[in-house]
């Protein structure tokens, strides 16, 4: 394990920007900082109708789930990137969710992307239009 493996997960805001722009997002703001830190001071104007969370261990994925999901709309989706790839990043999702009554189950688009839905809403016939860029290996869903 060299040091690649314990800074892999420190990103600069580029890759970031980059994608939302290439997705055509005009309405969006990137915070550079720890989820702890940053996510501690947050309140959005309004709901959230998607939310991606790409954490990969159970500290930084529960943090991230105590601070947005309650912020997600009634029907709103979350997307939970790279879920079957970290054992800490799963099981802080399922911690979470068995908490919240009344969640569904984990479902998963074509290709490989697993989302919850918070509500009633049925998202499974979204994986041929916004999602589909995930698919074809571009990280910005519109």
């Amino acid at each position: 394990n060299g040091p690649w493996y314990f800074n892999n997960a420190i990103v600069g805001t580029e890759l970031a920007d980059a994608a939302m722009r290439k997705s055509g997002a005009t309405r969006y703001q990137l915070v550079k900082g720890y989820f702890e830190e940053t996510l501690a001071k947050f309140e959005p104007p309004s709901p959230i109708a998607v939310l991606r969370i790409d954490c990969d261990w159970h500290a930084s994925a529960m943090t991230c789930l105590r601070a947005l999901f309650p912020y997600l709309a009634d029907d709103g989706i979350m997307i939970a990137d790279g879920y079957p790839d970290w054992d800490g990043y799963a099981r802080a999702i399922h911690e979470y969710l068995a908490s919240y009554e009344g969640m569904a189950r984990i479902k998963q688009f074509e290709g490989g992307l697993y989302y919850v839905v918070k509500g009633e809403r049925d998202w499974s016939t979204a994986g041929n239009g916004v999602f589909a860029a995930r698919q074809n290996g571009n990280a910005a869903e519109g």
